[in-house]
């Protein structure tokens, strides 16, 4: 009861209402299967608002008081909208690799999210520690490297990230125990004979002051809601 009243606690500060200042982490990631290609994927927290670019003219646009979220395409002029409640499995896409799936889609989080290996590894000149992820969903296997240490601030701004995707209070506690956000992240599909690498590197994490309009839907653009989901297929 103790803990659930801290971790309360914790979620209340970092779900207060839209504040002046948030954070922006940035991963440069790169995706292999056959050819390759790469891309920056830039996330904005800023009190209950997120938005995650993942190209000039695609983004995510996350509301966590009012428990919704908009896919957005600017070149299609369209904006699809998911309900928290209704559209678990679009959520879910972002914590796949952190737990499995039970059949009706919600995930089973482990006691120990993050299972040392005993690698180490310096990335982007951080110490790091190689962690294995305990989901494994179509063949596919993450690899995690946190900082040996815990950041300034770290462990809660990673906290603020993951608590737009899911609730379960267990996870979010082991989450805030963290040494912050994952400075690498590879994770591996594989499909008959071939795979498909995806791997992310952390190059920026700083504190910026926030701007209502970058969590703001463009002006004129196409709204519809998506139909209610089951589970997920992670895709890349």
């Amino acid at each position: 009861m103790k803990r659930n009243l801290i971790l309360i606690g914790l979620f209340a500060l970092a779900v207060s209402a839209f504040s002046a200042d948030g954070f922006q982490a940035t991963y440069s990631v790169k995706v292999t299967s056959g050819s390759s290609y790469e891309y920056n994927e830039i996330i904005t927290v800023c009190g209950d608002s997120m938005r995650i670019q993942l190209s000039s003219d695609r983004f995510f646009i996350f509301d966590r008081q009012k428990k919704v979220a908009w896919k957005v395409n600017v070149k299609s002029n369209e904006a699809i909208t998911y309900s928290y409640d209704d559209n678990q499995s679009f959520y879910q896409q972002f914590l796949m690799a952190y737990g499995l799936m039970d059949n009706n889609g919600r995930l089973i989080f482990p006691q120990v999210i993050f299972k040392r290996t005993g690698n180490r590894k310096v990335v982007q000149g951080v110490p790091c520690f190689e962690a294995k992820l305990p989901g494994e969903f179509m063949n596919s296997t993450t690899t995690v490297w946190l900082p040996e240490k815990a950041e300034n601030d770290g462990s809660n701004r990673f906290f603020q990230y993951m608590s737009f995707f899911t609730g379960n209070e267990d996870f979010l506690d082991l989450i805030h125990h963290s040494t912050g956000f994952p400075r690498r992240i590879v994770s591996r599909i594989r499909l008959n004979s071939s795979a498909s690498v995806n791997t992310q590197v952390l190059t920026q994490i700083k504190g910026i002051p926030c701007d209502p309009v970058l969590f703001a839907l463009p002006k004129g653009i196409k709204v519809r809601k998506a139909a209610p989901s089951g589970i997920p297929l992670r895709r890349f």
